[in-house]
């Protein structure tokens, strides 16, 4: 299926922010590109499709979208959704 613009733009923005976050540049695909490539264990992406993820032109597969929020320490639903999940606590309020 294919990615509609609006998703591409938003996981664009989402991965630029993660990118910030964690001391990276958001408008470097060639450093994009080497440090996901030193992390995943398929074959390489180019500068290009780096940059076609940062442009919201692409979006890439779920196998990489792992690798990205793994080592950018960021929820993959987050990235791909930005659906943010919590852990729910029960807590018992006492009344005296």
């Amino acid at each position: 299926m294919a990615r509609s613009t609006i998703e591409k733009k938003c996981f664009s923005e989402r991965l630029k922010q993660s990118l910030q976050n964690a001391n990276y540049s958001p408008n470097s695909p060639s450093q994009l590109a080497r440090q996901f490539n030193s992390r995943f264990a398929g074959p390489p992406i180019s500068s290009e499709a780096a940059r076609k993820w940062l442009a919201a032109e692409t979006f890439p597969t779920e196998e990489k979208l792992l690798t990205i929020a793994k080592w950018l320490d960021v929820s993959p639903d987050w990235l791909r959704f930005n659906i943010v999940k919590t852990e729910a606590v029960a807590e018992t309020t006492q009344h005296s």
